[in-house]
This record gives C-alpha cells, structure tokens and sequence, in this order.
C-alpha cells in the first residue's frame, strides 16, 4: 500500500467543511495515516496555508516525533500519544483551524515518514521541524483542502 493521508472530512482538493475552520468550532479534522514505509521511525504532519499574502506558507498546525504505529488523528484531535506539537504561525502549538480573510486559500496537509525522531525539539516553529527533517525523509503524503470565508464582517 502506497503512503497515504487521507480525511472521512473531506476529499483531496475540496472544501474543508466549516467545524473545522476558525469560522467555527475549529477541531482538527480526522486523518488516517496509511503505508507508512517499513524503516518509518516516525512521522511528522504539518497544516499550511498556501495562499497566504505573505508569500510563505503560513503554518497552522505543527505535530512530530508521531510514533510511526500511530492510526491518524482521531476524534479527540489530539495528536497520537507520544506526539509533540510545534509552534505555529499564530504562536500556539496546536491546530488552528482555516480563516482567510479574502479569496478561497488553500490548505496543504502534509505527512512525512522520517528515519529519526526529532527528539530535543521544544515547541519548534515550521522552519525548524522543516530544518531537522532535511535528509530523513523516507516518504510524504499530502491531503488539499480549499476554505473561503463564510461570514461577513459588519
């Protein structure tokens, strides 16, 4: 079986359904992780807007050292035991649902199958999960979601 991220949520490269955008409820949609190559270590999953006016992705989850026996984010939305969560780019370190201002953005779910734990990492921003990473990576998987602002500011 190929390396797989996948959402009972929604499809790759459709709209993320409103309860988990910051519009919203804002929880974590489900994911499977799925293949993960047998020499996986561990994993690491990052949520990304890639639509951001800045230019650079703007990170809105960060979660690593995931065991790589981990089934996928279930439910509760928290990461799988053992997990760590990373700093994102709104300075917490834990899933901050879709909330563009503007057009639809475009949210790049990303799993990675690595041969090291990122062990020694505390609260980590995106650049440096990214930075440790840089060599290990056995696989990758991604998921797309599309959002666009629902409500209307008065």
């Amino acid at each position: 079986m190929a390396f797989a991220l996948l959402s009972p949520a929604f499809k790759s490269g459709h709209e993320i359904p409103a309860k988990h955008t910051s519009e919203d409820k804002g929880l974590p949609p489900l994911l499977d992780f799925r293949g993960a190559p047998p020499e996986t270590v561990s994993l690491v999953l990052t949520v990304t807007d890639q639509s951001a006016a800045k230019g650079a992705p703007v990170a809105h989850w960060i979660v690593y050292d995931i065991p790589a026996t981990a089934g996928g984010i279930g439910p509760s939305g928290l990461p799988p035991p053992g997990s760590s969560e990373g700093m994102n780019d709104f300075g917490k370190s834990c899933y901050t649902g879709p909330m563009p201002t503007d057009t639809e953005h475009r949210y790049q779910f990303k799993l990675y199958a690595l041969d090291i734990a990122l062990k020694g990492l505390r609260q980590p921003p995106l650049a440096q999960v990214e930075a440790a990473m840089k060599g290990h990576v056995l696989a990758h998987a991604l998921l797309i979601g599309t959002y666009t602002k629902k409500r209307k500011l008065l």
